[in-house]
């Protein structure tokens, strides 16, 4: 019997759905901990690059200076970061996680390894290395298509 073959959309759409299953399935995990979606994906980012200010958050986030102001205001008041004046520019407040705010991190890292353990569950070395190098040639051609520098 022959393998049917996918179309483009086809796949596009499988990818999607996949993404929607992913997120879905670690969001339901990280529902546990309390904190907001907006929060964590900040939270997260905090825990790689600490003492960064509120200006580089919503650059790299690609969200407002206000967005970010609001998120900021609920994780401290939560007790998971403190703003801390910056020594070199009084202007700008550097981000500080808290030992609560690890304990967030922590468990995250755990649910990420568990989700993504479940994702790939009977996948071969193989076939997960063959998947990373459409995902890239597809990212490629999506920033070739797009105009965008590939990263």
């Amino acid at each position: 019997m022959e393998k049917q073959k996918r179309s483009p959309r086809e796949v596009c759409g499988m990818f999607m759905k996949t993404d929607r299953l992913h997120r879905k399935a670690f969001e339901g995990l990280v529902s546990r901990l309390g904190i907001h979606r907006s929060q964590h994906i900040m939270l997260m980012h905090l825990a790689k690059d600490e003492g960064t200010s509120q200006k580089a958050l919503a650059e790299h986030l690609q969200i407002s200076d206000a967005a970010v102001a609001v998120t900021i205001k609920k994780l401290e008041a939560g007790g998971y970061i403190e703003k801390l004046a910056s020594e070199k520019d009084g202007r700008y407040n550097n981000i500080k996680i808290t030992g609560k705010g690890r304990e967030i991190v922590s468990a995250s890292e755990k649910f990420f390894t568990a989700v993504d353990l479940a994702m790939t569950k009977g996948i071969s070395d193989e076939m997960l290395e063959c998947f990373v190098l459409c995902l890239e040639m597809m990212q490629k051609n999506l920033c070739e298509f797009s105009g965008e520098e590939v990263k």
